[in-house]
């Protein structure tokens, strides 16, 4: 039998199957995306280079799709929040990679290009060299943060908890629940964190 003339293979179907595979298993090593793509595991590293490669081939994938696209043109608060909402709301929709994603280097150039318009952005509205990377750090803690808490149960207390006359009690009771929790404690981050950002440019 010859050999077909279109490929099984190709870097955009690895990233879609990884993802797959992801999503239904919460992890993903090589065997378990060959397997799913009907193919041995060394056929893959025509392709990649391996675990990590594919992982920045899904990072880039989602990016894509659902990642930041920034105007610089923009307000430093509107990119803030925008980048925040859309990682948020992207790795949110796979949350098992939020944190592969934060202890892994980032090499796909789509991503690095958005984040690179972003520090272009906080520099060009006053922050020092030190603060453009350190407002960029806390954007991905508060989203990585963020992505996690989307998965989080419509109850996060006992019933007891949130019925007693006590401060927690009364907050829960105060507050909506699940994805509307979620909402609301990631609008307060964010917002909390652009009034702190200003606060530190006005005393300059």
């Amino acid at each position: 039998m010859g050999r077909p003339k279109v490929s099984l293979l190709s870097r955009e179907r690895i990233a879609r199957a990884a993802l797959e595979v992801a999503d239904d298993h919460g992890r993903l090593t090589l065997t378990q995306l060959a397997k799913h793509l009907g193919v041995t595991s060394p056929s893959l590293y025509n392709y990649v280079g391996g675990l990590d490669e594919v992982l920045e081939l899904m990072r880039e994938t989602i990016h894509r799709e659902q990642g930041p696209k920034i105007d610089r043109s923009w307000p430093w608060q509107e990119v803030l929040r925008h980048v925040a909402y859309h990682d948020r709301n992207s790795i949110g929709q796979h949350p098992w990679l939020a944190a592969d994603l934060m202890i892994s280097e980032m090499t796909a150039e789509e991503p690095i290009a958005s984040v690179v318009d972003f520090a272009e952005v906080l520099r060009g509205a006053g922050f020092t060299s030190e603060e453009v990377y350190q407002v960029i750090g806390t954007v991905d803690l508060l989203t990585a943060g963020g992505a996690l808490d989307l998965g989080a149960p419509d109850q996060v207390f006992p019933v007891e908890t949130e019925s007693a006359d006590h401060a927690l009690g009364e907050s829960l009771r105060a507050n909506p629940k699940g994805r509307g929790r979620a909402d609301a404690v990631f609008d307060f981050a964010v917002e909390s964190l652009i009034s702190a950002l200003e606060l530190r440019l006005a005393s300059r």
